[in-house]
């Protein structure tokens, strides 16, 4: 199982470094790993991950089939994370080809699964900003500022959650918090 992980990060890996390559030579081993220890859930990670590279390759048919079988699988597992990884893949493969309403339908889909979990919040602040582009051209004005709002929501909730704003509002109780420290032991 760990071996299937590993080689299928290797591939994302040479991926972020456009070797194609030898990506589909890593990916194609974890395929094979995780059939063979009956890994489901990491064979459909490794599926989303290939269609990366088919996408790439301009093998579209390829990109949305691997897409598919991995939604399907991850939702068999109830993996909901992965679930919205290969749905939002899904939506933006259907919007580069144009698709609004297919791109629609999947991302309102992925949009339902990220209210389930708070730990989903950066899933959920994406999907609502794709969600609002193509409510843009499909014309859903309706559809389009409320998910424009949701995004917004999202994002002051993240600023709390996470980021750079967290990391200064640490820094600064730390500093009060030693300073006091300090106050009190000069008494």
């Amino acid at each position: 199982n760990e071996l299937a992980t590993i080689y299928d990060n290797l591939g994302l890996l040479c991926i972020r470094t456009n070797d194609l390559k030898t990506a589909e030579k890593y990916f194609i081993e974890a395929k094979r790993i995780s059939l063979e220890t009956k890994d489901s859930l990491r064979y459909a990670k490794v599926l989303g991950n290939y269609a990366d590279i088919k996408i790439r390759q301009n093998k579209l048919e390829q990109a949305f089939s691997y897409l598919k079988e991995d939604i399907s699988l991850s939702k068999k597992l109830k993996n909901n994370q992965n679930t919205i990884y290969g749905l939002t893949k899904l939506g933006k493969l259907h919007i580069s080809q144009g698709n609004w309403l297919k791109a629609y339908a999947i991302l309102r889909e992925a949009r339902i699964y990220t209210e389930q979990k708070e730990y989903l919040l950066k899933s959920a602040y994406e999907i609502n900003l794709l969600i609002s582009d193509v409510a843009k051209h499909l014309g859903n004005e309706v559809e389009e500022l409320n998910a424009r709002r949701n995004a917004a929501e999202i994002k002051n909730s993240l600023t709390k959650l996470d980021g750079p704003e967290v990391i200064t509002r640490v820094k600064l109780e730390l500093q009060r918090h030693i300073y006091q420290s300090k106050i009190e032991t000069d008494k």
